[in-house]
């Protein structure tokens, strides 16, 4: 499990892989498991908003398309 934001955390199981990534200006996690599908998590800390975006079906979006996704919702 990992803590992020305003207490938020991800919780990852043995098999999953994570990572942290830039989204624009905004640091986020991304962590991709085989069984549970791949996800992006964030926090706004303007909003005070922790965001997840959740992919499980294998292999729907790539990691780029949902990273682009991610981007896409983050205002500057």
């Amino acid at each position: 499990m990992a803590a992020y934001g305003q207490g938020a955390s991800l919780t990852k199981s043995l098999d999953a892989s994570s990572e942290k990534i830039q989204l624009k200006h905004v640091e986020a996690i991304y962590l991709h498991d085989e069984a549970d599908g791949d996800r992006i998590s964030w926090y706004d800390s303007k909003q005070n908003i922790v965001y997840t975006i959740i992919v499980n079906v294998k292999s729907l979006m790539a990691k780029k398309d949902l990273k682009a996704m991610a981007e896409s919702m983050i205002i500057d």
